[in-house]
């Protein structure tokens, strides 16, 4: 399949054969498959929804790969994918959509973000709220707030339900 950057995603999807077969057999990845993850990612959305799942999130938290994206102490690019949060927030949110695109409307979709990443310079509360709101724009039904081990240089300040404040925020800010 060649990649065509003025296709939609869902034209892309239907020309590419995601089927058990062609997993089961090894195959290099090609071009297409380099250049737009966002395609596997739809496919696995896809591959889900047929095997009956109710919903499906998104990780971005915990210093996983999309949130390394969003936290500006793992996130040191200096291309449109580093710098602002709206820069940093651009790679989790392609991601986002193209499994949204992949994804049945009715069904919900969820992220779940870190809320804080307890270390100077790092991701606050308030950075956390615009991300949702981000997210939520991009159309998440739900955002699964978590918080920290983004860094080593973390300090959390644990305590009995010390995350529900952060999801408390987003719920009523986002």
């Amino acid at each position: 399949v060649a990649l065509d950057r003025d296709l939609e995603l869902t034209e892309l999807l239907d020309r590419l054969d995601f089927d058990e077969a062609w997993f089961g057999e090894h195959h290099s990845a090609g071009w297409e498959l380099i250049a737009s993850p966002e395609l596997m990612i739809a496919a696995a959305a896809q591959r889900t929804r047929r095997a009956g799942f109710d919903w499906l999130e998104l990780h971005c938290a915990h210093g996983y790969l999309l949130s390394a994206f969003l936290c500006p102490l793992t996130n040191r690019r200096t291309d449109d994918y580093g710098g602002s949060l709206e820069n940093r927030c651009r790679r989790p949110l392609e991601v986002f959509r193209a499994m949204r695109a992949a994804w049945p409307a009715d069904r919900p979709m969820s992220v779940r973000s870190s809320a804080h990443d307890w270390a100077p310079g790092g991701n606050t509360p308030d950075d956390a709220v615009a991300i949702a709101r981000a997210f939520k724009e991009a159309g998440a039904d739900l955002i699964d707030v978590s918080s920290g081990q983004t860094t080593r240089e973390a300090k959390p300040v644990y305590g009995r339900m010390y995350q529900t404040p952060f999801a408390d925020r987003i719920r009523n800010e986002a």
